[in-house]
């Protein structure tokens, strides 16, 4: 596609022309939005980590995950039917919005009273109970965020969403900033959430108002009673997904001690740090995928196929190279209190690679209104999160945790492949073969990099990532472009 001036990039950047164009337009935006927000996450986590130590940080992030165990219910897969719906069929919007608006209402008013209750029964030191109020008020809020920036994903306007994150974060980073720096307490740094989580929302609403629809909320029980009967499998899939991605943290906290939940935080976080592109990628292709299902199969099997691609392509190296690269990225990262946290790095960073490829089948079912399949998948991860970290953590710790999340990854990429082939035929060995070839060789590289003395994270993240695409496009180039040739598949 040719550019030739200013209105062609800002049209090209802004409007929704041809499917790839708006694909690539809807990427760049949600690659530039979530690129920031993990960046300030990531610089959040190691500054407050290397700030308070890991005792105390690690009390922040035990209140942290308890509350996020309870974001689902904030949202119950609100946001992610809102966008499938209005990807669909616009002209319901302000319907969608009315009554979801509501349900979201009567949820956030019984889960944050849950919340207080609850963490009683845990712990009882007013540092971590008044982290644990504040920090549920940050979730709620934020959940209605999620929710209005899904209305702008639906309508394939990712640039809103990229503003109201970016605006977010922004003021995210500088509240935690000045907090820090001003010496104030770790606790202080959940008054930054709560500050950023309104300026997100409240920005988002004008957006929406201004641009998509006009809500009154006008409340429909029957309506109302429609959504509930279509989101339940969206909401307990993502209670499930919360579950396996937190629950291990509260039980870290309440059977082993906070030093040991900051350790396993600061490599979970590091390690999942470029799970935002797995995100991205779903939210840019997402639209896409449901409406090419409604049309004919043919289609959604080429838009199944370009997704599947681009998350094999990035996911599979990740693995290796944050394998290899863990014991330099750790210390540069965090420095020597945090050592113990190297070896559960290690073994996240291959349920990050298999978190992209689990994360492309579960979509693609959402995408075509299976989502009691993608849900069957999910239920069992939990089901084997859930006993593997009761069993494994009282014994083993941060290293029992980090082991056990893999292996669920594992489990659901499994369960949820083989429901998928019930739809479309899908070629999961041939998507994986040329990036696993590629990830190996930049293996290789990567030890000679080592052994000749390069110990810098950044250099060996570098040269890794350079020998990796380039040893991909020889080997794409080598089968004559045949491969992934649906990438460049244009809708008519």
């Amino acid at each position: 596609m040719k550019i030739k001036n200013f209105s062609e990039v800002k049209s090209f950047f802004l409007d929704n022309k041809d499917l790839k164009q708006t694909i690539l337009k809807n990427t760049f935006w949600l690659f530039f939005a979530q690129a920031f927000a993990r960046l300030v996450s990531l610089i959040i986590v190691i500054w407050s980590a290397r700030y308070f130590g890991p005792e105390i940080y690690g009390k922040f992030s035990f209140s942290f995950s308890f509350v996020a165990l309870f974001i689902v219910f904030t949202d119950f897969g609100m946001s992610n039917l809102i966008m499938r719906e209005v990807a669909k069929d616009k002209s319901k919007t302000s319907q969608y919005i009315d009554n979801m608006f509501f349900l979201k209402i009567i949820l956030a008013v019984i889960i944050l009273p849950v919340i207080v209750i609850l963490i009683h029964f845990i712990r009882n030191d007013p540092e971590t109970l008044k982290l644990v109020y504040f920090l549920g008020v940050y979730v709620i809020i934020n959940s209605f965020s999620s929710f209005f920036e899904s209305i702008f994903m639906g309508n394939e306007k990712m640039q809103y969403a990229a503003t109201c994150v970016f605006l977010g974060d922004l003021f995210l980073l500088f509240f935690v900033c000045l907090f820090i720096l001003n010496g104030l307490p770790i606790l202080t740094i959940s008054y930054a959430y709560i500050i950023s989580a309104v300026a997100e929302t409240f920005l988002a609403i004008i957006l929406v108002w201004h641009y998509f629809a006009k809500f009154f909320l006008k409340i429909s029980f029957k309506i109302c009673k429609e959504i509930f009967m279509d989101v339940w499998p969206f909401g307990l899939m993502a209670v499930f997904v919360s579950t396996y991605y937190y629950f291990n943290s509260v039980i870290l906290g309440i059977s082993r001690s906070n030093q040991e939940v900051g350790w396993y935080n600061a490599a979970f976080k590091t390690a999942f740090f470029t799970i935002s592109i797995s995100g991205i990628i779903f939210m840019s292709f997402f639209p896409s995928i449901s409406r090419s299902f409604k049309k004919n199969a043919e289609k959604f099997r080429s838009a199944y196929n370009r997704y599947a691609t681009v998350t094999f392509i990035i996911g599979t190296p990740l693995g290796f190279g944050g394998f290899l690269v863990a014991p330099e990225l750790i210390k540069f990262l965090y420095q020597e209190p945090y050592h113990n946290a190297i070896l559960p790095f290690q073994i996240l960073v291959w349920g990050v690679s298999l978190n992209f490829l689990c994360n492309t089948y579960c979509n693609c079912l959402l995408a075509c209104d299976e989502q009691k399949k993608a849900l069957k998948a999910v239920t069992m991860g939990v089901a084997f999160s859930v006993l593997m970290n009761l069993i494994l953590i009282p014994i083993y710790g941060i290293i029992g945790a980090a082991i056990v999340l893999p292996f669920t990854e594992l489990l659901v990429l499994i369960v949820a492949h083989n429901e998928l082939k019930k739809i479309i035929k899908t070629s999961f060995f041939k998507l994986l073969t040329y990036p696993l070839i590629a990830s190996l060789m930049m293996s290789i590289f990567l030890i000679i990099f080592k052994k000749v003395g390069i110990s810098s994270p950044i250099l060996l993240i570098i040269f890794g990532a350079a020998v990796y695409f380039s040893a991909f496009y020889f080997l794409f180039r080598a089968n004559k472009l045949k491969f992934l040739k649906f990438i460049y598949y244009e809708e008519k």
